[in-house]
């Protein structure tokens, strides 16, 4: 018999951590786990000043004379959620004012191979929306233009196709014509001195983005705890460090941090205690996760047990019934078999007797075989038992 496996204690501790990671998992999917940073960049870009300098350094007109100024840009409606992407929107878009110039800034934690098709048909949205249809027919009039720039903070190189005309099928022997394209910043393109140099807080939280070790991260951080930051700076670093990096640099590390910005700006900062009441919110519910967590498993435990229980149980009743229907089965077995048996050996004494009183009569065999259906060989063997 096949030995049962037993459910052991460790069996159990390895169960409970693969189903946490499940949990895990499903609770904390990629999408979410990078919300934090991801609406932190968002929000850093909708600041004038942050955005103007970031679209100056992209489009290289910074320390030219064409550079923008704060003053010319205008934030834009940025809700182009289109027919092929209705998951999707478009992160921040700028308007020139006075012009249609529209600066389309998208931000990606991770490479979309279909980049390039979004960004034609977010610059299509945004160009229908600002069109004038009333002078569209007319010769001397232009067309809104965008701006598009993709900004990346994934740890792996971006190697998406940048150019629409890229990603098309193309006929032989028909010369290539550029179409829309976006503008992308890497930060895998940049190092981290190269960040730091740039005295504004998009390089800040870009940086910290790039840095991958503890000891690293835990640097800058004093570093930048140092520079002179506003209350909504300090509320959007604090969010992000703890979205990104509090499984990296720990719980206690952040809460030093954050306690030593609040004592910086005199310790009566409302939106940091506002904050600190999103993180006890934020750490409560990750309690009773826990807590649900642990009921679940206790519950799957004890199923578990049942089980097992059950089928050892199971395994022994088996056997017990098992040998009482096997007798009773045998007993029936073995009457059928002798009273098959016997008619067998009645019809057996019958042939003999008639097959003897055939003899006595002078019967040749010839005739007796055919009389009785028998063969000479089963009649030679009756004629030795008579």
């Amino acid at each position: 018999m096949k030995k049962i496996k037993k459910f052991t204690y460790e069996d159990y501790i390895q169960y409970t951590r693969e189903l946490a990671l499940r949990e895990e998992e499903q609770d904390y999917k990629i999408e979410k786990l990078h919300q934090y940073k991801d609406k932190g960049f968002k929000v850093v870009l909708e600041e004038k000043e942050e955005a103007i300098q970031f679209i100056n350094k992209t489009l290289m007109l910074e320390n030219t004379s064409y550079a923008l100024q704060k003053g010319e840009i205008e934030k834009y409606s940025s809700n182009f959620i289109t027919q092929d992407f209705k998951s999707k929107e478009s992160d921040v878009v700028y308007k020139k004012k006075d012009e249609d110039i529209f600066f389309l800034i998208e931000q990606q934690s991770k490479i979309d191979y279909s980049m390039a098709y979004r960004i034609l048909n977010y610059c299509i949205e945004i160009i229908r929306s600002a069109v004038d249809k009333k002078k569209l027919g007319k010769r001397k009039y232009q067309m809104p233009i965008v701006y598009p720039i993709v900004l990346y903070t994934g740890k792996i190189k971006w190697d998406a196709k940048k150019y629409f005309e890229e990603c098309q099928v193309r006929l032989r022997g028909i010369q290539e014509k550029n179409f829309t394209s976006y503008n992308l910043v890497d930060i895998n393109n940049y190092t981290e001195e190269e960040l730091w140099k740039q005295e504004n807080f998009l390089s800040r939280i870009l940086l910290l983005e790039k840095a991958n070790q503890k000891d690293k991260i835990t640097e800058y951080l004093h570093k930048i705890q140092k520079e002179d930051l506003n209350e909504k700076e300090i509320n959007i670093l604090i969010k992000m460090i703890y979205g990104s990096f509090h499984r990296k640099i720990g719980e206690s590390n952040i809460q030093e941090f954050i306690k030593k910005m609040k004592n910086k700006k005199g310790g009566n900062d409302m939106g940091l205690t506002a904050f600190e009441k999103y993180l006890d919110n934020l750490i409560e519910e990750k309690l009773e996760k826990g807590r649900k967590r642990v009921l679940k498993q206790g519950m799957q435990q004890g199923i578990e047990q049942g089980i097992e229980q059950g089928i050892e149980q199971g395994i022994e009743q088996g056997i017990e019934q098992g040998m009482q229907q096997g007798m009773q089965q045998g007993i029936k077995q073995g009457i059928k078999q002798g009273m098959k048996q016997g008619k067998e050996n009645g019809k057996l004494e019958m042939l003999k007797k008639a097959v003897k009183n055939m003899i006595q009569s002078g019967e040749k065999d010839e005739k007796i075989m055919k009389y009785m259906g028998i063969k000479e060989e089963e009649l030679e063997n009756i004629k030795g038992m008579i």
